[in-house]
Order: structure tokens, then C-alpha cells, then sequence
């Protein structure tokens, strides 16, 4: 099954999440190869198959919108690809349940803004209510020729 996204931008972060997790159990791993592996457990051939279909079509259901049956097989094809990939079963599923391919907030669920951006949706992240504080960079001109030789 081909999972379709919105951006890639959650595929990317969790190839990043991936490359950390592999990486601290021993395996040597690019993140371009882990671009390529999240898009094999997306049902796609290659991360730039995936890139340039990413938006085309409504986002595909989350895990939290479907039933456990099907999130059980969901789960149980991305340790596949894993495995097929040469990572040892309990490393593969452990990095199933870290990186989450398709675990995303697909809805608004309980607790979260009405107004939230995508990302926020996406990452379980909430809005602030507070305003970002304002930085002024006060940026000095070059002191006049007149001036330099004042102070010496």
C-alpha cells in the first residue's frame, strides 16, 4: 500500500529519528539511505518517487484514524522492509515504534487548537498563546572620519 503525504517535511525528520536510532545500535547508515528506507515503508521506490508526489492526493489515513487490525499490518510491513534491508528484527520493530512512518495527527484530537498549521497537527505540538518576544538588532553605522580621531 502506497501512503500518500501532505509535505515531506514529517518524512524527513524521521528519517533523521531513524538514521540516530540505527546509528546508536550499531549500524552504519547515511540519511539518504534512510530517506530510502522510509519510502519503501511508505510503499514508494525511492524518496524521490515520494518527494514528487507528495501533495498530489489527499493524505492517506493515520494510525490513529484506523482500527488496530490494520495498524498491526501496517506495522508488521514497515519491520519487513527493515528486515529485507538487513536490520535485525528487534532492532527493525524498535525502530518502528520510534520513528512511527505512519503516525501522524491526521485530525484534531482532544486537547489540540482548532487553528493549529499542519506541522503542528503532524508533530503533536500545540500553538503558544503567547507572543514571541521581539528582538531588536540595533546595528551601529561606522563612526565619520572626525569622530575616530576624537578619543585618541
Amino acid at each position: 500500500m502506497r501512503f500518500q503525504v501532505k509535505t515531506t517535511e514529517g518524512v524527513r525528520k524521521r528519517a533523521k529519528s531513524l538514521k540516530r536510532y540505527l546509528t546508536s545500535v550499531g549500524y552504519e547508515t547515511r540519511l539518504s539511505e534512510c530517506h530510502e528506507l522510509l519510502a519503501r515503508m511508505l510503499g514508494y521506490t525511492s524518496y524521490h518517487e515520494l518527494h514528487h508526489s507528495a501533495g498530489s492526493r489527499p493524505q492517506s489515513a493515520s494510525d490513529y484514524d484506523v482500527d488496530d487490525e490494520v495498524c498491526a499490518a501496517r506495522r508488521s510491513s514497515h519491520i519487513a522492509v527493515l528486515m529485507s534491508y538487513g536490520i535485525a528484527s528487534v532492532h527493525a520493530a524498535t525502530a518502528v515504534d520510534i520513528i512511527g512512518p505512519t503516525r501522524y495527527r491526521s485530525s484534531h484530537p482532544e486537547g489540540t487548537q482548532e487553528n493549529a498549521s499542519d506541522f503542528e497537527q503532524e508533530w503533536g505540538l500545540r500553538a503558544s498563546s503567547r507572543a514571541a518576544p521581539v528582538v531588536v538588532i540595533n546595528r551601529s553605522r561606522r563612526p565619520r572620519s572626525d569622530q575616530r580621531t576624537r578619543g585618541r
